[in-house]
């Protein structure tokens, strides 16, 4: 809202975790404490960051991840909750996205997606890279399976039991634009733009399993339990 730091912002993304959600926003990353829901507070923004563009984020155990465009992606330590450190920067061309599994970062950079060993985080590894067909908008994994939001060409899978090794098994062509996604209950949510669609990989093939025309322009999506 209006008033304090980051009043008159937009806000574009936001990941929590226990009392502490982090905002990416047009000039920086927030840190908000909702240890009392009805009444969010927030802590600012992390310094030497609000002169950054930032976009998607993400977050696993200790380590928060945060795109920058074309200033990389930033890898925080938040073993400290309500102040993240800086540890390093991945550089890319132009960072949308992220994911992170296990010891292992997936980065959507334009069209591609790069991969890296975070097991030391001051020390990122490349260990790959996958070519997409388009710039890729939003990223997911659950049992193996790395989604890919890829605008106007749908949705891409992959099966990352080797992480050296990703190996590509479908596309699912969406109708309009397939922008942000989310898995629950081995299935992807998708915001594809007009209508939310949701995909199923049955061991062979990509399919959807439900549909849902908004009416409205839908922008992302979240999911929670079924």
């Amino acid at each position: 809202g209006g008033g304090g730091q980051g009043g008159g912002t937009k806000s574009n993304c936001v990941r929590a975790q226990g009392n502490y959600a982090y905002f990416t926003s047009s000039n920086g990353l927030y840190v908000v404490s909702i240890s009392n829901p009805e009444n969010p507070q927030n802590q600012g923004p992390v310094s030497g960051t609000s002169n950054l563009n930032l976009e998607n984020l993400d977050l696993y155990g200790n380590i928060l991840a945060v795109c920058a465009h074309d200033d990389g992606v930033l890898l925080y330590n938040i073993s400290d909750a309500q102040n993240p450190s800086l540890v390093s920067t991945i550089n890319t061309i132009n960072a949308w996205a992220t994911v992170i599994h296990d010891d292992i970062i997936y980065i959507g950079d334009d069209n591609d997606i790069r991969i890296y060993n975070i097991s030391n985080l001051s020390s990122p590894t490349s260990i790959g890279t996958i070519e997409t067909s388009n710039a890729v908008k939003d990223l997911a994994i659950e049992n193996n399976l790395l989604y890919i939001a890829l605008g106007s060409d749908g949705v891409n899978v992959y099966d990352i039991t080797s992480t050296q090794n990703p190996l590509y098994l479908d596309n699912f062509n969406t109708n309009t634009m397939a922008h942000r996604i989310a898995t629950f209950d081995n299935k992807l949510a998708i915001s594809d733009w007009e209508d939310v669609d949701v995909l199923e990989w049955n061991g062979t093939s990509l399919l959807q399993v439900g549909y849902k025309n908004t009416g409205n322009r839908s922008m992302a999506i979240a999911t929670k339990d079924e």
